[in-house]
């Protein structure tokens, strides 16, 4: 049961969702800066391309809360990146503008990307357009949803409802609804990775940026045990993802079940998939994180003992494989979701939601699992708790788990063992429960 549950947790995060805390994400007021520094490489601040020329700068000739802004002058093109970018939830950006008419010179623009690195790839999601021409606020995507007068010489708010979960945006501009619809319009990842403030010959002013309710959510892969060769026979046990460089322990036993390492012990607390379990050896992953372990195994082992790899850097256990005379040749059969979120109150709900809801819903894959003996049946219905591994705007790793009702799509069908993404983390030895499904 506990082998299952992992398994589960690493087809999830193989899948690759993203990261996030509750309440305020980010605000910029400017005040930390030096009056006429160049916001470069600096709080996620630069130009274009991670170019210096195009970077804004702090000044303090206009300020809407306290004594600075930011000063967006011609050609400037300054970048503020959100690393881990922002990829589940509902919330709103936020940004106060200064526009005098007589700077007005050039078209300016407010805009979002949904992706961005210097030098590339980009892709863009937001554009909001001050036109010099008709003196208006236009939404480059989107059709207007009505005619929005820019406003000059006094702070004006530009609002961004965003609903990342369901790809929808509403942009509001002085509490006047410039624009509504497709977030993602242009394609590209789900999620919010910059903020864009570009003019092609004005001079205007920004204040009090600000990003609520969304959230960079990342559901991370876990170490994989993999074993091959005949039993008995020359046989390898390796486990993937793993700490570069780090030693990784191969645990035996005879029995499956649950051991917490003691204290006093390398990993105490940390929960191990076998009940009364040995080290065979300890062996130093490679810098792709790949540990290995070949031995001869003989044949009283075969169908009689467990295996399991520990990440003695990260505490982080793989789960648990059978040593057995059918290893790579075992019955696999394949489970989708067949179920509807009832509670997304808990941290881990929101990504697993989007698990379900961006994969077609005829093919909502969740986990090969192995059936031990080639003539074992596997059960047409399942239910079980999935365990989640998970990281929260990039701060400590967390996991928990959610009642999930998996039904088999082919009992027949047999497919390859899912791989996961590499990783960084620690395992948490008791999950917390974040809602029913």
């Amino acid at each position: 049961m506990w082998r299952f549950m992992l398994s589960v947790q690493m087809l999830v995060t193989m899948l690759g969702l993203g990261s996030a805390a509750w309440g305020q994400n980010w605000s910029e007021n400017f005040e930390s800066y030096a009056n006429g520094q160049v916001l470069y490489n600096v709080n996620g601040w630069s130009g274009w391309n991670n170019v210096q020329g195009v970077a804004g700068s702090c000044t303090t000739q206009q300020a809407h809360g306290g004594s600075k802004s930011i000063l967006i002058q011609p050609n400037d093109d300054a970048i503020r990146t959100f690393e881990s970018g922002y990829n589940v939830g509902r919330g709103t950006m936020r940004a106060w503008m200064y526009l005098a008419r007589a700077q007005h010179t050039a078209d300016t623009y407010y805009i979002v990307q949904n992706e961005y690195t210097h030098g590339g790839p980009y892709q863009w999601c937001i554009e909001l357009q001050f036109d010099i021409t008709t003196q208006t606020v236009l939404d480059d995507f989107r059709d207007e949803s009505g005619v929005v007068n820019i406003i000059y010489d006094r702070w004006v708010e530009l609002r961004f409802e965003i609903d990342i979960d369901n790809d929808f945006i509403t942009c509001y501009y002085n509490n006047q609804e410039v624009s509504s619809g497709q977030l993602f319009i242009r394609g590209g990842n789900a999620q919010i990775k910059n903020l864009d403030l570009y003019s092609t010959g004005s001079t205007n002013y920004f204040d009090d940026l600000a990003v609520t309710g969304l959230h960079s959510y990342e559901l991370l892969p876990w170490p994989f045990l993999q074993i091959e060769g005949p039993c008995p026979g020359v046989m390898t046990f390796r486990v993937s993802h793993a700490s570069p460089g780090g030693m990784v322990a191969f645990i035996y036993g005879l029995q499956e079940g649950m051991f917490r390492i003691p204290n006093g012990r390398l990993c105490a607390g940390t929960e191990i998939g076998i009940s009364d379990p040995r080290v065979a050896r300890t062996v130093r992953a490679d810098q792709n994180g790949v540990a290995v372990l070949s031995g001869a195994v003989q044949g009283g082992f075969c169908d009689q003992v467990f295996m399991q790899g520990l990440d003695l850097n990260t505490c982080a256990g793989s789960g648990v494989e059978l040593v057995s005379q059918q290893t790579g040749r075992e019955t696999r059969c394949i489970y989708t979701i067949d179920c509807r979120l009832e509670n997304d109150g808990g941290d881990c709900a929101a990504p697993v939601r989007r698990l379900v809801q961006d994969l077609d819903p005829a093919a909502r894959f969740v986990y090969t699992i192995l059936c031990r003996r080639s003539n074992l049946n596997c059960p047409s219905v399942l239910f079980y708790k999935l365990r989640v591994y998970y990281r929260v705007n990039g701060g400590e790793l967390q996991d928990c788990t959610m009642d999930v009702r998996l039904v088999a799509r082919d009992p027949e069908q047999r497919c390859v063992r899912p791989i996961p993404r590499p990783f960084t983390g620690r395992l948490g030895p008791q999950p917390s429960d974040c809602g029913p499904w």
